[in-house]
């Protein structure tokens, strides 16, 4: 199995809203992607409750069966759409992809 996780940390406000709507529209765009992306496995979203000045707003947790099916969703086009809407409202990102 193969886990990448990605954590962001959005910009204060960006496309004309706040950050807080900002977390829940891109935690449903997340969710969505399971419903799209066959080799995606699992997919768990989680919106930071802790306000410490070195916490990420959101962590994405998913699961794959290979480094092929991971690059699989990478390029999918549903995935593509939501890094363009990333691109746009986050600030900073990180990520880290492992086996199992």
């Amino acid at each position: 199995m193969v886990k990448h996780v990605v954590m962001f940390k959005l910009k204060k406000e960006a496309e004309g809203m706040p950050k807080a709507v900002n977390v829940e529209k891109f935690r449903a765009k997340l969710e969505k992607l399971k419903d799209h992306i066959s080799s995606l496995l699992s997919c768990e979203v989680g919106v930071n409750i802790s306000d410490q000045p070195t916490s990420y707003d959101i962590v994405l947790n998913t699961e794959f069966r290979s480094l092929a099916d991971l690059e699989t969703y990478r390029d999918h086009p549903e995935h593509q759409k939501v890094v363009a809407y990333i691109n746009t409202i986050c600030e900073n990102r990180a990520v880290v992809d492992f086996i199992l």
